[in-house]
């Protein structure tokens, strides 16, 4: 078994050199160092390569930067934040930045407002849709009642779980 190895061994090495050796029809050999080696212009071919795609990440990050939202905030004298895309001139501005393809915009949610005649200024289309701001009292009580209810079962759940602790403890 040795020897089958040492002789697939040889006759490979002896293949591989003899297409360095044997010619093609047009006289150069099969095989050359040169074309095995990387020349200068090869490598200044991929360093250049190398170069120009650095330079562009560069570049378009630098337009990502240049193409950022500017808006400034400040505190009033309530403490409450306000945010303009103009620097108020009497305040102390913060300028931020954002990048306008990492924000999300929300539709304006429109109050529903009520007229002198007690109806909604909107008209309804269906019959099934409801005011979700107003609530009557009687579903108030009810939903006082059910939490009631249900801080009444959780209080007997953790009798029952510490006597069990106690118990067993």
């Amino acid at each position: 078994m040795k020897s089958f190895v040492y002789l697939i061994s040889i006759i490979s090495i002896i293949a591989l050199a003899g297409l360095f050796v044997f010619k093609q029809p047009n006289g150069q050999a099969w095989l050359s160092l040169d074309g095995l080696l990387p020349t200068t212009q090869v490598i200044n071919e991929k360093l250049n390569l190398v170069t120009n795609k650095v330079h562009d990440i560069f570049e378009s990050n630098k337009t990502e930067i240049d193409n950022k939202v500017k808006v400034y905030r400040w505190k009033d004298s309530n403490g409450n934040w306000s945010y303009s895309d103009k620097p108020k001139e009497s305040m102390k501005n913060e300028e931020m930045q954002f990048d306008p393809n990492n924000i999300v915009v929300l539709p304006a949610f429109n109050v529903p407002t009520v007229n002198s005649s007690g109806s909604n200024s909107k008209e309804k289309h269906d019959s099934v849709s409801t005011n979700t701001l107003m609530t009557s009292p009687n579903k108030v009580l009810e939903l006082y009642k059910d939490a009631k209810n249900v801080q009444k079962l959780m209080d007997e759940r953790q009798q029952k779980v510490s006597k069990t602790i106690v118990n067993n403890g």
